[in-house]
């Protein structure tokens, strides 16, 4: 019974590995054409302008410290991602973005996020599970900030250039670090504009 136990798993163990090196030589583990990608970052861990009380990104959920030594804000968004690839290196997809912050005070924000992507990694070949990317996208809404007992209302945008890859762990999830080099926030609330960099990670899945 044993013998034949360890022929079965031997058999299925042999079976597995051939598939994987068969779908990695063929880039199985990166994206390609029609795979549909589902994403969940972290908004950006250095912010070098406060805005909107401190909330920097509408990605996911974090922590921003401001970098001028204001208090720190603590970030929930409930706005994972879908991006479709149109071919192996070209995607669109959009996010919805809902998120509150408090720190100074408190923050909402309602908006939807399109955005564009380029896969890199068939084209760089850099190992068949890095997918290097550049990223860029917009986020339209409104935002409501509420502090020192009053309250207001504001338009939103957003636009942010974005650099990094991903590193799959499986031929269906991995996880994804990468620079914000450029952000620039436009708030209706008090009519301000502000810069913002930072450093991203998160989790996608290719299905």
């Amino acid at each position: 019974m044993r013998a034949v136990l360890a022929v079965v798993l031997s058999s299925f163990l042999f079976v597995s590995s051939v598939r994987a090196e068969e779908a990695a030589a063929e880039g199985g583990y990166l994206p390609k054409e029609h795979d549909l990608q589902v994403m969940l970052e972290v908004p950006p861990l250095v912010n070098n302008v406060p805005s909107l009380l401190g909330i920097a990104s509408n990605h996911g959920f974090g922590i921003t410290v401001p970098t001028n030594g204001g208090s720190a804000v603590f970030n929930l968004g409930l706005n994972g991602a879908l991006g479709y690839c149109i071919t192996d290196m070209f995607e669109i997809g959009g996010a919805l973005a809902i998120d509150v912050a408090g720190g100074n005070g408190t923050v909402f924000v309602l908006g939807v996020s399109p955005f564009v992507k380029l896969n890199l990694g068939h084209q760089l070949n850099m190992g068949s599970r890095v997918n290097p990317f550049v990223q860029t996208g917009v986020t339209v809404g409104v935002a409501s900030a509420s502090a020192g007992g009053g309250s207001t209302t504001g338009g939103l945008f957003i636009f942010e250039v974005e650099a990094g890859a991903e590193f799959m762990l499986t031929h269906n999830f991995g996880i994804t670090a990468s620079v914000l080099p450029l952000g620039i926030i436009y708030s209706g609330i008090g009519n301000s504009t502000s810069f913002q960099f930072g450093f991203q990670y998160g989790v996608v899945g290719y299905f």
